[in-house]
């Protein structure tokens, strides 16, 4: 977290916001929007999937914590929503055999890409053992 607590509440604020007007918009007009018009429309279908998916969390409150991370997302799902928040990575720190299935848990703290917000927010990622996906 950045040493500014006011503009991470901001940002997370500010991306629960941004999650529930896609789940309300779908994506064709949620991207017509978008500053820089995410997702992309030439995404495949398993991409979009996990940026609703992860959409439909964030609006949940569930990603924000060690307790509560995303599930389903996989590695470039988790980046395809991080993508599509316009959201870049600080850092990354993977707990490898965090689960009993083996599966990783992964933090990743993020900024904004806009100069017009500021702060950091740290995601949390639940990624499942390649053997057993």
């Amino acid at each position: 977290m950045s040493r500014d607590r006011f503009s991470d509440e901001f940002l997370r604020m500010n991306l629960v916001i941004k999650a529930q007007m896609y789940l309300e918009r779908k994506e064709a007009k949620y991207r017509q929007g978008d500053a820089r018009k995410m997702p992309p429309e030439n995404w495949p279908q398993s991409l979009l999937r996990c940026v609703r998916s992860g959409m439909q969390q964030i609006a949940k409150g569930t990603g924000f914590s060690r307790e509560t991370p995303f599930v389903g997302l996989g590695i470039e799902g988790f980046y395809a929503l991080a993508h599509t928040l316009h959201l870049e990575l600080v850092r990354q720190e993977a707990q490898l055999h965090s689960y009993p299935d083996g599966g990783i848990l992964d933090s990743m703290i993020m900024k904004p890409l806009s100069a017009l917000l500021s702060g950091e927010v740290t995601l949390y990622n639940r990624v499942n053992h390649p053997a057993r996906r």
